[in-house]
């Protein structure tokens, strides 16, 4: 996840009541004049004014690679595997609906990240059951009432547990807090940690490793297992993934963190792990090989990953297609990046600034769309010019003279450039709601992408509300075929009736707040 130091390692905790206050008054920062600027948490803006300062100054001590290892050092070790068990094959026993249409899953905000609930490993229910020669058991989603279900039986099959993740489309593994984490941030009151001890689907690798993932200021490792993981209607068979065992910084004792779903290419896995939705590909788990994001403008409650397929209520017109050049990210080549008119980066010129360092003229850059990013970001040597061209001032002196549009040129797959243009409205941001005298800053962010997949600037969730995306894997069945893939853009629809709409498709699904912590005064 390219920004976590930058986003979750500032702030201070917020209680639900403070919190839900926050969301009801923040709905768009205005300045005194009326306009509205890019609305985040508290939390995020003071994160993003500290990471400014911070870059500049280390742009002025001219240091060439500044990142704290944002995506993350994976050192794979091989192990010992864990203790063996026995488990009884379920896999061809269990009854599990087809996926015919898309399913939806909600993302409710944890102000500087989107979580929504997967089912992790698989329990019989009610406890000690057991089934009966040739019986179908039958999966049952959390929420639903066993008791009067229409295919009830003695046994039913049900998730063991239910963990909140982010879904990032910048990485590719899996990690669950576990119950082999027995200290830190992960046994906090209000946190749910699978347990592979009581899944009847959990399985060892037949070659056990432990991984390692080291940040700027934390680290979380652990050994890999094999489960079923459930997510709204449609099941994955036998994903590998990471079971958090060590969870250490202070970045994970402030947020509620519980695990990650990758969502890029299988390029990136460690391991040579089977990616998740290569599985998905696999296993035919899907009507078509595709999510879809879609991101609100204000509404923390009102954001949702579509699954194979999408949904004419949540954008306008017609989706327009760009091609994946890079199938490491869900990148595509940006032919030009301008500011006010001016190319800054492009096919072309490749670079315009001096000191740009050595072979960027050498490779195209790109765009990189990225669901774990909050913001836009700039490599070094470009995000110094960005800062300069696009200063912070106070949100009363933001005008169109000062701060002119922004552009992104795509090529889409048939050919055709398309331009990106987005107004200072759409990408300054207030320090502060309600307040006259609030300084606007850009929603920048200095990222250098390793230089094998760069030079490149990441379209994140700022980027991602004013355009419904669709990230499709193409119609080849085989999954270690990227050369289909592409990514889709379409304007986004917002306002009530989407929001209305979204509710009734989630009914079921719990608000991340309200489940954990007893929030009672949550307001559309």
């Amino acid at each position: 996840m390219l920004e976590w130091e930058a986003k979750w390692s500032r702030g201070e905790s917020q209680s639900p009541r403070s919190w839900a206050r926050e969301v009801r008054s923040l709905s768009f920062q205005n300045n005194s004049s009326g306009k509205k600027f890019v609305q985040i948490s508290q939390r995020q803006a003071e994160a993003l004014q500290q990471h400014h300062q911070e870059a500049m100054v280390q742009l002025a001590m001219n240091l060439s690679h500044v990142r704290e290892s944002a995506i993350g050092e994976i050192r794979v070790n091989a192990s010992p595997t864990m203790h063996s068990k026995m488990r009884l094959a379920y896999h061809d026993a269990v009854n599990y609906v087809p996926q015919s249409k898309p399913a939806v899953t909600r993302l409710d905000s944890l102000d500087s990240q989107y979580v929504g609930p997967i089912g992790v490993g698989t329990e019989l229910t009610p406890k000690g059951c057991m089934p009966s020669a040739g019986q179908s058991l039958v999966y049952m989603q959390r929420g639903t009432d066993i008791a009067n279900a229409t295919q009830a039986q003695k046994c039913h099959v049900k998730d063991q547990e239910q963990i909140w993740v982010v879904f990032d489309t910048g990485s590719t593994n899996i990690w669950v807090s576990s119950d082999l984490c027995k200290s830190g941030p992960c046994v906090k009151k209000g946190r749910s940690r699978y347990n592979h001890m009581t899944s009847n689907t959990y399985a060892d690798p037949s070659h056990g490793v432990y991984l390692n993932i080291e940040f700027g200021t934390g680290r979380i490792s652990g050994p890999q297992g094999i489960d079923d993981f459930h997510v709204g209607p449609f099941t994955v068979f036998k994903q590998t993934f990471g079971m958090i065992q060590v969870q250490d910084g202070k970045v994970f004792d402030e947020v509620p963190f519980e695990g990650i779903l990758g969502l890029a290419f299988p390029k990136m896995s460690a391991n040579g792990v089977r990616a998740f939705f290569d599985n998905i590909i696999e296993q035919k788990a899907l009507e078509k090989n595709e999510f879809a994001f879609y991101f609100s403008l204000d509404n923390p409650s009102s954001n949702a990953i579509l699954w194979g397929g999408v949904d004419k209520k949540f954008y306008q017109g017609d989706i327009e297609y760009f091609k994946v050049t890079d199938p490491y990210y869900w990148s595509t080549d940006l032919l030009s990046f301008q500011i006010g008119g001016q190319e800054l980066m492009g096919s072309k010129t490749h670079s315009l600034l001096e000191g740009a360092p050595t072979g960027w003229g050498a490779k195209k850059p790109k765009a990189i769309v990225d669901t774990g990013t909050t913001f836009f970001t700039a490599e070094s040597h470009l995000y110094s010019e960005v800062m300069d061209r696009l200063r912070s001032v106070p949100c009363r002196d933001v005008r169109k003279e000062t701060h002119p549009d922004i552009l992104y040129r795509l090529r889409r797959v048939d050919g055709k450039a398309r331009d990106f243009v987005l107004s200072h409205n759409q990408y300054m941001t207030a320090n502060s709601p309600n307040d006259e005298n609030s300084i606007c800053q850009p929603a920048f962010m200095k990222i250098d992408i390793p230089s094998e997949h760069g030079p490149a600037m990441v379209l994140g969730e700022v980027f991602l509300r004013h355009y419904f995306a669709v990230f499709d894997r193409g119609t080849n069945d085989i999954p270690e075929d990227t050369s289909t893939a592409r990514i889709g853009f379409a304007k986004a629809k917002h306002g009530h009736k989407v929001s209305r709409h979204l509710q009734a498709l989630t009914a079921h699904q719990p608000l991340f707040r309200g489940s954990r912590q007893g929030l009672d005064e949550w307001e559309e």
